[in-house]
Order: structure tokens, then C-alpha cells, then sequence
């Protein structure tokens, strides 16, 4: 792992582009975690600003090993369990942005940007890991108890059942809209995150 290039600190791959463009033709001290322990090395950058490695595609890197096959049956307690982890690690990169310890900006994604993750050539798995990811996650934020979502609206019927009595109009109606004011808000956030990473 990158840990810093020309001591500035590394946390995201789009990181390290911009800091090897901007050392171009030169040479620079690199530190990387290699077996938890963190390694200095002097490297060569290109005129490319690149230094002689891409990250590796994980579906490449499988690829290459051996295949693990599961039955019919075996295959969906399997898939449940990589689906809750998967889902898990999602769920605690929402609670690190929200926290301030991750920066929104370069860790969400909008449709513009998702369409990269599926590659340039066609790969059934990836596809399909990538189609089920985005479920997992839709699913999750439907739950949220925001107003105008599923979530949301599963709260408020627990309150009612909690009072015993359906709550007003008028603070629905403006519950509803409070939601849609969220809802909106976050996707011209979204969306606004796309289209910056044009400009990067």
C-alpha cells in the first residue's frame, strides 16, 4: 500500500495520480507498506507519471488462481455471506464519511462514474458482482429512516403504533417534504461529484 509520494500523504488512488503528474522526469521518495511494516524507496517517475505498476484488476488476479466451483445449493448460503460482508464494509464507509475520517467527494460514485467500474470489455462476473453490489446498497439506503423513503416511512407507523393513533396531516405532508428536500439535495451532490471528477 502507497503510503506517501515526495512526503505528501496518500489515502485514495486518484491521489497518487496527481502527485506522480506533478513529478514528472523526476525522482522521488516513495513510502509503501509492504508486510505491515513501511518500506522507503527512491523511484524514477515517467513522463508519463507513472512509475512501472497499475493496481491489479482483482477479477484479472482470480483469474489466475485456482477457481473455487459451489453447487447449486452450496452457492447461496455463500452468496449470502459475501452479500452481508460486502454490504457490512459498505455500511462502515457510510459511518467513516459521515464521521469526517473519509472524504465524500472521492469515495461516492454517481451514475456517470459507476459506468467505468463495469470496463471496457464485457465480463459476465463482473457484471454481475457490480449489478448486485448496487442492489445491496439501494436496499440499504431504502431502509434508511429518512421521510419519503421506505424507511421512512416504516418509522412513523412505528410511532403511531407507539401512540396509538395516526400522527397529523400536516406533519406528515411536511415530513414529506423534508425527505425529498434530502433526497434531492443528495443527488445534485452526486451528481455534482461526477462531473467535477471531469476536471480532475
Amino acid at each position: 500500500r502507497v503510503i506517501s509520494i515526495a512526503d505528501k500523504e496518500i489515502q485514495f488512488f486518484d491521489e497518487l495520480k496527481s502527485a506522480l503528474d506533478e513529478h514528472k522526469k523526476e525522482e522521488v521518495d516513495m513510502v509503501v507498506e509492504r508486510d505491515g511494516a513501511a518500506v522507503s524507496m527512491r523511484v524514477l517517475v515517467d513522463s508519463n507519471g507513472t512509475i512501472g505498476f497499475r493496481p491489479t484488476d482483482e477479477l484479472e488476479y482470480l483469474n489466475e488462481k485456482d477457481t473455487l466451483k459451489y453447487s447449486f445449493f452450496a452457492s447461496f448460503p455463500e452468496g449470502t455471506k459475501r452479500g452481508v460482508e460486502t454490504l457490512g464494509v459498505q455500511i462502515k464507509a457510510f459511518g467513516q464519511m459521515f464521521s469526517g475520517k473519509i472524504d465524500p467527494t472521492k469515495s461516492v460514485m454517481g451514475p456517470i462514474q459507476m459506468t467505468k467500474l463495469f470496463g471496457a470489455v464485457w465480463n459476465w462476473e463482473r457484471f454481475w458482482q457490480i449489478t448486485g453490489l448496487l442492489s445491496l446498497i439501494l436496499a440499504f439506503m431504502n431502509l434508511l429512516p429518512i421521510p419519503a423513503l421506505d424507511g421512512g416511512h416504516v418509522f412513523f407507523l412505528l410511532i403511531e403504533m407507539a401512540i396509538g393513533r395516526p400522527l397529523p396531516d400536516k406533519f406528515m405532508y411536511a415530513m414529506q417534504i423534508v425527505g425529498m428536500i434530502i433526497l434531492f439535495s443528495l443527488m445534485a451532490f452526486i451528481f455534482g461529484v461526477d462531473i467535477l471528477s471531469f476536471f480532475r
